[in-house]
This record gives structure tokens, C-alpha cells and sequence, in this order.
């Protein structure tokens, strides 16, 4: 169960940086969101994540990226970025933060933004008060982006113009059952603008990061979409396939309740026998094939519809 549970941490984590790592811009995004007004013309450029000081221990960041103003001829970046994604609290990545930030100043010579991206509310609320460096005068303000900043995405016009955001919301809302349905689908049109490779990547990981009730609406979701979907993989592939081999089921048992229900109407009639509305109902309501050939054999000898049911 411990794994179980360390795997799905890990899709989330890393499905969540992927969306940075695609398409950086988002930060711009993100930034918005938090209220802080970066002009959408600056460049952004991914940096190594790497913040390690000259000291034993390695520090790595989730994701890093530096902002760049063209017209500032590029001598050095505006504003420096660092994307922590965190499912809960954590008093030893409290305590990595303030370095974090340190040498990443140091490297980019800019004011920092630290950004925790956080898929909880107990994650989200450890995080909204200044953290402690332990150096007196300087407390580490974070701009904390959790469930309830973090914009739930179902209107597939908006996920169409924003995709990777729908994603995200997919992500950190999937638990949501007031908006699941809708999400999943506004992520489904979201995911046609995308390359098929990067889609289907996608559907695999939002796919690994819900829980079991909302994979299922979530295949559900996908299931009614299928001729809509402009790429496939393999879980697309084998959602569809399990929904035919189903409907095909559905279809063949569909059939022989159909036709054992015509052999009691055929028997009764041609021994002269009418079958009222109400008991024409009965027969057809029912979907049990073994109550069903019961009826059938009693149709062979019933003198009125009434020995249909004795």
C-alpha cells in the first residue's frame, strides 16, 4: 500500500512539473493567478535546478526559471522563479526554502519569487505565513498556489485557449464530485489542441493521479468522447476497447431478453391466448433471462395470462 501510495504521490509531482517543463510560459500564468503582474512580452528561460552551495549537501529544486525584459537588452534577468510542488507540510523543506532562494539571488543577481504549487489545503495553509530563516529581520514570504487559487477549469472554450491549466486543474480539482465531470471534459477538448504524443501523455498522467472514484469518471468521461478524441495511446486504446466489448454485451444480452419475451407473445397467440398491456408490461420489464424461459415454457400450456405468473 506504501508504494501504491508513493506512486501516485510521484504522477502528481512530476505531472504537475511537467506542465513547466513543456511550456515555461505558464508561469507568466501563475504569477496572475497570485497577483503579481510580470508583463506576458518577458522571455522565460528554464534554469537548472541545481541550487547547491559550496557545502556537502545538494539542493535541487522542483523547477526553475529566470524572466528576461527585451528591452532591457538582456544583461540579466528581471526576476527569478522557483516552483515547489508539495502535497502536505513539511518542516524540512521549510528549512531548504530560505536556501533555495539564497542561491539562487546569488546566481541570477534578481529578486526571487518562490511559488509553492500545492495539491492539499493543509499543504497550502502550512505555507501562507512568512517561514522562519532563523535570521532575525528576514522571515521568507511564499506565494502559495493551492486548490482554492488555483482556477477549476470546465469550460472547454477555456481549456481550448489553455490547456496546460486544464490539466492542472484535472490534477488538484479530480477529487472535486460537484465539478469532476465537467473538468474531465473540459480537459478532453483541451487535450485535442495539443500534439497527439503530448495528449496522450497528459491522459496518462491525470489518469495515475486520480483516485480510483474519479478514474473512473474519468474513463466514463472518455468512453462517451470517443469519436471526438484526435489521438490515441494505449489507455485510450484500451478504454474504448473495454466500452465496446461492452456495448457488444450489452447488445447480445439486449437481444435474447428481446427474444424470449417475442416467444411468450408468439406461443400465446398462436394458441389464441391475448396478453393485456399490463402483463405485456411485466414481460418486458424483466431482465432476467432464466425468470424469462420460465414464462416461455409456461406459455406452451398457460390457458390465460394469468398462468403466465402462477
Amino acid at each position: 500500500m506504501r508504494h501504491k501510495v508513493t506512486r501516485v504521490v510521484s504522477v502528481i509531482h512530476e505531472g504537475l512539473l511537467e506542465v513547466f517543463r513543456d511550456d515555461p510560459t505558464i508561469v507568466l500564468d501563475v504569477l496572475d493567478i497570485l497577483g503579481v503582474k510580470v508583463p506576458h512580452d518577458w522571455e522565460v528561460r528554464p534554469e537548472p535546478a541545481e541550487l547547491t552551495l559550496p557545502v556537502p549537501a545538494e539542493l535541487r529544486a522542483d523547477w526553475v526559471a529566470s524572466l528576461w525584459d527585451p528591452e532591457q537588452g538582456g544583461l540579466r534577468p528581471e526576476r527569478g522563479v522557483i516552483i515547489e510542488v508539495q502535497r502536505r507540510a513539511s518542516e524540512e523543506k521549510v528549512r531548504s526554502l530560505p536556501l533555495y532562494v539564497a542561491s539562487l539571488a546569488h546566481r541570477l543577481n534578481c529578486d526571487i519569487l518562490l511559488v509553492m504549487l500545492c495539491t492539499s489545503r493543509a499543504a497550502a495553509d502550512s505555507f501562507r505565513e512568512p517561514l522562519p530563516t532563523h535570521c532575525p529581520g528576514w522571515d521568507l514570504d511564499v506565494l502559495v498556489l493551492g486548490p482554492e487559487e488555483i482556477p477549476i477549469v470546465d469550460d472547454p472554450v477555456v481549456a481550448v485557449e489553455r490547456p496546460l491549466m486544464a490539466m492542472v486543474s484535472a490534477i488538484v480539482h479530480s477529487r472535486n464530485r460537484l465539478h469532476r465531470r465537467a473538468i474531465f471534459i473540459a480537459l478532453a477538448a483541451g487535450l485535442q489542441v495539443l500534439p497527439p504524443e503530448q495528449a496522450g501523455k497528459y491522459t496518462d498522467i491525470v489518469h495515475a493521479a486520480c483516485s480510483p472514484a474519479a478514474r473512473k469518471v474519468l474513463e466514463e468521461t472518455m468512453k462517451t468522447m470517443e469519436g471526438k478524441f484526435k489521438f490515441k495511446n494505449s489507455l485510450t486504446q484500451q478504454i474504448f476497447a473495454e466500452g465496446e466489448a461492452r456495448g457488444e454485451a450489452r447488445g447480445e444480452a439486449r437481444g435474447q431478453l428481446a427474444g424470449l419475451a417475442d416467444a411468450i407473445f408468439i406461443f400465446m397467440a398462436s394458441r389464441g391466448i391475448p396478453v393485456p398491456d399490463s402483463a405485456k408490461t411485466t414481460i418486458l420489464a424483466c431482465s432476467d433471462p432464466a425468470q424469462l424461459t420460465k414464462w416461455v415454457e409456461r406459455a406452451a400450456t398457460a390457458t390465460s395470462s394469468d398462468g403466465l405468473f402462477a
